[in-house]
């Protein structure tokens, strides 16, 4: 393995079925030299629920970090698994979103052509559990200059330890990942990685750290066209058929027209 190893930093509490779905697109990567590092303060049931999953899928390529009982920042618990992680790279990976198996090549490929110290998506897949609704957000679009067009969940960097997410304040508990992006759009290099977001798909739930309608705002504000959804539909319906996602669902326009229906009654 000569490529470097990259380090998927997973945070995860009592949520054993969407970090299964994360873990699934972790194993399936095409990208060899990688390990995931899972930090939860969630206690020994879910650790030990954990450390089966992965036993029955017969991985050894894993790190887990159980924590103490007291209540952390989910900056202190993403700094945490910076700490643990043992590659020179690290990329985020949420447990309640899921990830195309050639996520990590292509976006380390990207970092390393440009010789950038740091590589984020500029676009995503936006998926709306309860309602079923899938739209194709490109931050490029509505205005967002800079720093501002990238994807904060999407990092993925050479490890550096002067750069860390919040632990205390009011972005210590949401939007650290904003407040780390900032830090390194003023002092790395970053290379953009757009055209790119059918190899990410956020999910809404109900229960994620913003509420509905910071994400309906995405995507009202940032989602692609019909024109544009036309010209990559070979691209997004292959995709597609990687994500394990309540069937049927519909995938929109930023019209908010219907331009797809994905898959049968499951």
């Amino acid at each position: 393995m000569t490529q470097p190893k990259i380090s998927c930093l997973t945070a995860t509490r009592n949520r054993l079925a969407q970090l299964k779905e994360s873990i699934r697109g972790y194993c399936a990567q095409t990208y060899p030299n990688r390990e995931l590092v899972i930090v939860t303060e969630a206690g020994e049931r879910y650790c030990r629920a954990i450390a089966d999953y992965f036993a029955a899928l017969g991985r050894t390529d894993y790190r887990l970090v159980a924590l103490d009982g007291r209540d952390y920042t989910l900056g202190e618990i993403r700094n945490i698994s910076l700490d643990a992680a043992a590659g020179e790279i690290v990329c985020q990976w949420d447990d309640d979103d899921q990830y195309h198996p050639q996520r990590l090549e292509v976006q380390a490929q990207r970092m390393f052509d440009s010789k950038a110290d740091c590589c984020f998506l500029t676009d995503q897949l936006q998926f709306f559990w309860r309602t079923r609704e899938m739209y194709w957000t490109d931050w490029t679009i509505g205005g967002y200059q800079d720093w501002q067009r990238l994807v904060p969940g999407t990092l993925m960097m050479y490890q550096d330890h002067n750069f860390r997410y919040p632990e205390t304040g009011p972005l210590a508990r949401r939007g650290e990942d904003s407040a780390l992006l900032a830090e390194l759009a003023a002092r790395k290099t970053i290379a953009e990685l757009p055209d790119a977001g059918h190899l990410y798909v956020y999910i809404y739930h109900d229960n994620n750290t913003f509420e509905e309608n910071h994400h309906r705002r995405i995507s009202h504000a940032h989602a692609r066209d019909e024109v544009a959804l036309r010209r990559a539909s070979d691209t997004l319906g292959a995709a597609l058929g990687y994500y394990n996602l309540p069937l049927p669902y519909t995938v929109r326009a930023s019209s908010g027209r219907e331009l797809l229906t994905y898959g049968g009654v499951r």
